[in-house]
């Protein structure tokens, strides 16, 4: 079966690995897939390969690495591995984002992976090719890609190949959410999106609004304070009950921008010369065709199963949907649910349970108060996810203390954001929390 990944961040690593790996107790090695990933940048990692650059790059490209100079995770390396991968035990607890890419290529380097990826290479395209016999279940894909060096759009340089599934791992942290603000157009200082943050030292002596209290956000703000004279956090939550530097402010939302400075929405103005947008991202799949059936609308992907399957096409997967998670261990039980369903061991429901499905976990989530947007954030319902599919497709549960880790360092970030990258977790305390 040929399969295709687009995208050889973690989570197409991940995909690959599971497909490449040959069977147990399969001792001529056969494998049952023959995988390509497909991977527009000169290297592996996605997301976690830095670069000081922003806006473009040398192909014309976006660059698409949201990452900053200084970031460390905010999760503890013992819940952002994958499962039977773990990092080396001299690292420390929260890693410089150098060390997670490191640990991706080792994680490519040991499970022979780099051969099935073809790097600097952009998919343009993907078109559902009806299968011979009509059903859903046989159509097929047709990739057209070409070498990123190759900034010509003629349909010659253009290489297309049919394979039998698809699974799309290109990330949900490349393309900023811009909002709208009154006076925007009108502020003469300098508007950034988080995106394109790279360093605090350009902030000096600077006073700066932060819009947005997620992790980017909070990082971010707490970050520019050793540098600039002020930071405002904004933000529409609840106050937040937690520790911070004593430059560091928290506000309400904006209600507008004026020409040198800004409206809070309690009606405070002040004097800034930096808005930074720590407003998040969209969900976007440029290549998809409209006949793949994929829609999304208010960053929420349809018609999608469990968050990873296509609903009208099943040799059609998305990993990565959801967020607010240990990210790789997530990738690695969906790679495994998506293998189980490409080799027939999985039954899935019909499309109209599946639907029914989908529809009721958005219910759901309306009925709790979250907003439209927040489609396949799943925090704490993660673990219940994830042991959900894990027990379906037959791959090991999660260890327990994946979730203890997580639920212990929500609550120290909670309490102290500017402290608690430098705990060092001890897995093995059984009275850690």
């Amino acid at each position: 079966m040929k399969v295709a990944v687009v995208g050889c961040g973690a989570a197409g690593l991940c995909v690959l690995r599971h497909l490449t790996t040959p069977k147990k107790n399969d001792l001529s090695g056969l494998i049952d897939f023959e995988a390509v990933g497909f991977e527009q940048a000169p290297q592996i990692g996605g997301t976690w390969v830095y670069s000081p650059s922003t806006g473009y790059d040398a192909y014309g490209l976006p660059v698409h690495t949201s990452i900053y100079k200084n970031l460390r995770t905010n999760l503890p390396k013992d819940v952002m591995c994958f499962p039977d991968f773990p990092y080396h035990p001299d690292l420390p607890s929260f890693l410089h984002h150098s060390d997670v890419r490191a640990y991706l290529e080792d994680y490519a380097q040991h499970f022979h992976l780099l051969k099935h990826i073809k790097l600097q290479t952009k998919v343009e395209l993907v078109e559902l090719v009806p299968g011979s016999d009509g059903s859903q279940n046989s159509v097929k894909w047709k990739v057209t890609y070409k070498k990123v060096s190759d900034n010509s759009k003629e349909d010659n340089n253009m290489i297309s190949d049919v394979f039998d599934a698809l699974i799309i791992c290109n990330g949900h942290y490349s393309v900023p959410y811009i909002p709208e603000i009154k006076g925007k157009e009108i502020f003469k200082g300098v508007i950034i999106h988080s995106h394109d943050y790279r360093e605090p030292e350009m902030f000096v002596d600077k006073t700066v609004v932060c819009l947005g209290a997620k992790s980017s956000g909070i990082d971010i703000s707490i970050e520019l304070t050793a540098h600039a004279n002020k930071v405002f956090l904004s933000h529409r939550r609840q106050p937040l009950q937690a520790e911070f530097p004593e430059n560091l402010f928290q506000k309400p939302g904006i209600r507008e921008l004026t020409s040198d400075g800004v409206v809070f929405e309690n009606g405070e103005f002040h004097h800034i010369d930096t808005l930074i947008l720590c407003t998040g991202y969209k969900i976007n799949f440029p290549f998809l065709h409209e006949n793949c059936g994929v829609q999304t609308k208010y960053n929420r992907v349809t018609p999608i199963y469990k968050h990873l399957i296509n609903i009208d096409f099943p040799n059609m997967a998305i990993i990565g949907l959801c967020m607010n998670i240990t990210p790789l261990p997530l990738f690695h039980i969906q790679a495994s649910f998506v293998k189980a369903v490409l080799l027939g061991k999985i039954a899935l429901p019909t499309a109209d349970e599946m639907r029914k499905d989908e529809q009721e976990d958005f219910d759901q989530r309306l009925r709790d108060g979250m907003a439209k947007h927040h489609a396949h954030v799943l925090g704490e319902k993660q673990w219940n996810y994830n042991n959900e599919m894990a027990t379906i497709c037959g791959c090991e549960l999660l260890p327990k203390h994946f979730e203890d880790i997580y639920k212990f360092v929500h609550i120290k970030r909670s309490r102290f954001p500017a402290k608690y990258k430098e705990m060092d977790i001890d897995v093995a305390h059984e009275n850690m929390l």
